[in-house]
């Protein structure tokens, strides 16, 4: 019985390279499919409410309603009102000074349990290293469309450069 040859780390990097290519191949996959089923549904959600727009329009024009006048601010000032940012969390219920002054770590550790998960941040994590299941199957998939000849191809290459420099010698 033959003892297999322990894989040369020219192999190793090769299939390295090899499933991260394979793995940001079937990201863009799944960004562009969902890009596209978000733009074929914006589609058909436009193309509904035109129609929509339209009855209500050809409703309207039989009926004779005067329009509501815009209003306008009496005063010079804007109605609206510029607040800076806020450099702590505003949904914080107020539970008293009491508290506060007692456990002065409470909102340090409600804002370290949700550093990172608002607004689906959690998925961009630079550390992170964990894919989903899904993902590891359809990796593995494609990974194994690559055939054994393709593998044995790229080791019989670095060998037949090693047997060359042994017959040059």
């Amino acid at each position: 019985m033959e003892i297999p040859n322990p894989p040369t780390s020219k192999c190793i990097t090769y299939w390295k390279r090899k499933v991260k290519s394979e793995y940001m191949r079937l990201r863009q996959l799944k960004r562009l499919q969902a890009n596209m089923g978000a733009k074929a549904l914006y589609v058909a959600n436009f193309a509904k409410v035109q129609e929509k727009t339209q009855i209500l329009n050809e409703e309207w024009k039989k009926l004779r309603v005067q329009p509501v006048q815009s209003m306008k601010p009496v005063s010079g000032h804007p109605f609206l009102k510029k607040v800076e940012d806020e450099t702590v969390l505003c949904n914080i219920p107020y539970m008293g000074d009491e508290v506060k002054e007692e456990d002065e770590t409470f909102i340090e550790e409600l804002i370290n349990n949700y550093d990172g998960k608002v607004h689906g941040e959690e998925e961009m994590i630079p550390g992170s290293v964990l894919i989903s299941d899904a993902v590891f199957l359809e990796l593995v998939d494609a990974l194994n469309q690559y055939s054994d000849e393709e593998e044995e191809g790229h080791n019989d290459t670095s060998d037949g450069k090693q047997d060359d420099s042994k017959e040059d010698l």
